[in-house]
């Protein structure tokens, strides 16, 4: 088991526009969170997550996503079982559900709990491009219900975070995706 029990994924590249969203978030995250929870970056995607989330007893995740089902900047929340299989062209491609399954028919030790935070993203192709502006502002309002989100772990788990009072706006919450 890992020393620190709750881990903060935060994926994307900063080189390449709104995919940056994860690292931007996690700078801003960094000062406030406990010495309990770690924090990484990754541009990891698919079954490369199991090496990352292994070994901690919950996670969050933090991704920017291209749906088109709402504006820039719409932040989701979702829990790990909200998600379905990845339906793709390729059995080589997987997501987090196929991850998970790997990591239980391996017997390896996988989150208990895993809430991904993901955001409406502008633009995930553009390199050199900063993250476009309906992004960047979402970023406030993300830290702080990422901020709660490990506050409600640390009820449940005994895990603490330091209080964030600083750059969060009166934007209040983004509506959840239907079905959530």
């Amino acid at each position: 088991m890992a020393e620190k029990p709750v881990l903060v994924l935060a994926l994307g590249n900063d080189l390449i526009a709104d995919d940056g969203l994860g690292p931007a978030a996690a700078a801003l995250l960094a000062p406030h969170l406990s010495p309990q929870v770690e924090l990484k970056t990754s541009a990891a995607a698919g079954m490369e997550l199991l090496e990352e989330l292994v070994g901690f007893e919950a996670a969050i995740i933090i991704d920017a996503v291209k749906t088109g089902a709402a504006p820039a900047g719409t932040i989701f929340r979702y829990r790990l079982e909200d998600l379905s299989p990845v339906a793709a062209p390729s059995a080589h491609w997987a997501g987090l559900p196929e991850a998970q399954a790997v990591a239980q028919h391996l017997g390896l030790p996988f989150p208990r709990e895993v809430v991904i935070f993901a955001v409406e993203a502008q633009d995930l192709a553009t390199i050199g491009h900063p993250l476009s502006p309906p992004v960047q502002q979402s970023l406030p309002v993300l830290v702080s219900q990422i901020l709660e989100e490990l506050a409600a772990l640390t009820a449940r788990s005994a895990v603490g975070t330091k209080a964030f009072s600083s750059g969060v706006t009166s934007m209040g919450r983004s509506p959840e995706l239907a079905g959530n």
